[in-house]
Parts: structure tokens; C-alpha cells; sequence
């Protein structure tokens, strides 16, 4: 299974901020969020393939991570090698 993240830094309202993080912490912080979803995935998905074709979902998460708010919001997307598959995909990983 293939994940891909897309997280972004945004300096929106920084120049007035003096941000409690330097960029290293920046670096930590964004490395240890990504281990932290690649795990929840991971255990939720497993080693998930279509019946069909035999062929593992690619989860996207994607993100912005704001400097001035030290806010990170984020959101994922699933691309599969159909809807069943997606649905299948999209239900594990909802699911409390």
C-alpha cells in the first residue's frame, strides 16, 4: 500500500507571530505526524487489496500545517482500482 503525503507549511498572519517552534521542531513535528498516520493506516488497512484485481488502495493525506497558529489541518483521499475497492478503503479508515 502506497501512502503519499502533502503537507504544507503556510506563514498566513507569521509576520506579526513570533512562532513558538524554530524549523527543526517544525521538521519533528511534521515527521512524527506522519508516522503517526502512516501507523493508523497501516493498521487499518493492512494489507488490503482488491478481490478483483488484486491491487492495494494509495491513500493521500494532505494538509497545511499554519506557523501562525501552529494549526495542522488535514484531510486524506483514497485512489483505488475501483469504486468497491475505494469504499472498502474509505470504510476502514472511518470507522472509531
Amino acid at each position: 500500500m502506497e501512502i503519499e503525503f502533502r503537507i504544507a507549511l503556510t506563514e498566513q498572519d507569521a509576520a506579526d507571530a513570533d512562532p513558538l517552534l524554530d524549523e527543526v521542531e517544525v521538521a519533528l513535528l511534521l515527521d512524527s505526524t506522519r508516522a503517526q498516520f502512516r501507523q493508523h493506516i497501516q493498521q487499518r488497512l493492512g494489507a488490503l487489496t482488491c478481490d478483483a484485481h488484486q491491487q492495494a488502495p494509495k491513500v493521500i493525506v494532505e494538509g497545511t500545517y499554519s506557523l501562525a497558529t501552529e494549526q495542522l489541518d488535514v484531510s486524506y483521499s483514497i485512489e483505488a482500482c475501483c469504486n468497491t475497492m475505494t469504499m472498502r478503503a474509505a470504510a476502514l479508515l472511518s470507522r472509531m
